[in-house]
């Protein structure tokens, strides 16, 4: 389970980290080239959420729409918008909840920045009884080469800003960030609260990672992160120690391999026992031809053997965007549909994590060649199960219940091996006549069409 500890102690750092540092043009055009702009969402009883984004000339997210598929139709659940000014830095965020037939406020945040477009101030206000209430504060101060130098939180009270604790930081001369330093205001007076101090190579790896509690009169050591690099700079060992009295004491340890480009191909996780490492879980890793991570396996150490645990699959477009991903739970012999997270890969970059899903759908809208200003497509055909094996229930929530809608089902060939009149929103298909392979389902009428990908297994 460690490796499963690891996951989600980098995702709660990196959301923590995100929340509190500034983001500079952080909402500006992405250097990629294809941004996804619906999301699709099943459990293992179907359909779960519809997520559709959509964006302006200059490719930048200005709305996003989420609805729930309630009683055979998608639903609106939540809405967000973003405003920016002419820099493309992000001004105004703002939450919405579908309540009672029409949109109401929930919160939002808003950011001011410098000439350089560096963030000054982000702040945090939820609506209540007709009116904005501050909540939280966060106002950043820079050092004469840029760096981050001071952070201050600030928290609503009687609708004013009233200072709570402040962050500030060292850097060494290659910017790399030596020390993160927390105090609290109690009673007018700075107190100390926490450290963080890092190290590096010569090449600016970082090598420890150290967090260091106040205790009032000293500085207690909290935990120690230790990470050891191959000479192409490639992480080879992660150990995770925890403080105890004036020592460290070994907490767990992963160990990685990697193929010749870089991707990982396994991480094994172990725990002490007496003055040895001994196994306890692992995950395994494949990819294509290209790179694109295709199965991430995670299995556990039990009874001197490992045991399968659960997965999650993936499958990409042309370029390097996963369009779907899977999470299935080891079970009585075999991997079986279950919820738990997954991961985005735009362009082979991990982004993410989705949490509490079976499987997802993504469609992307590509920025070419500056911005083209593509209207995003919002999907009206879905199919579940996918990959199925003797049975597929089409869902088609756009269904005007004319006579000439049809369903179809076609080979890579373009031949019609399946076709059956549209009769309803929700329509089962009996596929176990045909081959395993991969099908172009279409759903069409005189007027359009659509179509997605179906796999036989």
């Amino acid at each position: 389970m460690k490796i499963l500890l690891t996951c989600f102690f980098i995702i709660l750092t990196c959301l923590a980290h995100a929340q509190g540092r500034p983001q500079v043009n952080s909402a500006k055009v992405n250097p990629l080239q294809f941004e996804w702009d619906t999301l699709t969402t099943y459990d293992t009883a179907g359909l779960q959420q519809q997520t559709t984004r959509t964006f302006d000339a200059h490719g930048r997210l200005s709305a996003i729409l989420i609805q729930a598929w309630t009683t055979g139709t998608w639903r609106n659940s939540g809405k967000e918008t973003f405003t920016y000014d002419a820099g493309g830095n992000l001004l105004d965020h703002f939450r919405l909840t579908w309540k009672n037939g029409a949109w109401a406020n929930g919160d939002k945040t808003c950011s001011t920045y410098d000439s350089a477009g560096k963030t000054l101030t982000t702040a945090f206000e939820y609506w209540s009884d007709s009116a904005w209430i501050k909540s939280s504060r966060v106002s950043f101060l820079y050092d004469s080469a840029g760096h981050m130098g001071t952070r201050i939180y600030e928290s609503g009270h009687n609708n004013a800003w009233a200072v709570t604790s402040r962050n500030s930081y060292t850097y060494d001369a290659s910017g790399n960030e030596l020390v993160d330093f927390s105090e609290l205001l109690k009673n007018n007076v700075w107190q100390n609260n926490n450290r963080f101090i890092s190290t590096y190579n010569a090449n600016g790896k970082k090598l420890t990672y150290m967090a260091q509690l106040w205790n009032s009169v000293a500085w207690e050591n909290g935990w120690r992160d230790t990470f050891n690099f191959d000479t192409a700079g490639i992480l080879l060992t992660y150990v995770h120690d925890l403080g105890y009295n004036t020592a460290w004491q070994p907490n767990w340890k992963e160990t990685y391999t990697c193929d010749a480009n870089g991707n990982r191909l396994t991480t094994l996780g172990q725990e002490p026992q007496g003055t040895s490492w001994v196994d306890s879980d692992r995950a395994t890793c494949t990819y294509d031809l290209t790179g694109n991570k295709l199965s991430e396996k995670y299995e556990i150490w039990y009874m001197n053997s490992w045991r399968d645990y659960f997965r999650q699959t993936y499958t990409y477009d042309n370029y390097g965007n996963s369009i779907t991903g899977k999470y299935e739970w080891w079970f009585s012999g075999g991997y079986q549909p279950e919820t738990g997270y997954l991961f985005f890969y735009n362009q082979k970059h991990e982004t993410g994590p989705l949490f509490n899903l079976y499987r997802y759908e993504a469609h992307y809208v590509s920025f070419i060649n500056g911005m083209d200003g593509q209207a995003p497509l919002i999907r009206n055909l879905f199919a579940f199960p996918n990959p199925a094996t003797t049975a597929v229930t089409v869902i088609h929530p756009s269904f005007g219940g004319n006579k000439n809608e049809m369903i179809s089902l076609c080979d890579l060939r373009g031949q019609v091996v399946l076709q059956q009149p549209l009769q309803q929103a929700k329509t089962v298909i009996d596929i176990s006549r045909l081959k395993k392979g991969i099908y172009i389902l279409r759903a069409s009428s005189a007027s359009k069409s659509e179509q997605i990908k179906l796999i036989i297994e």
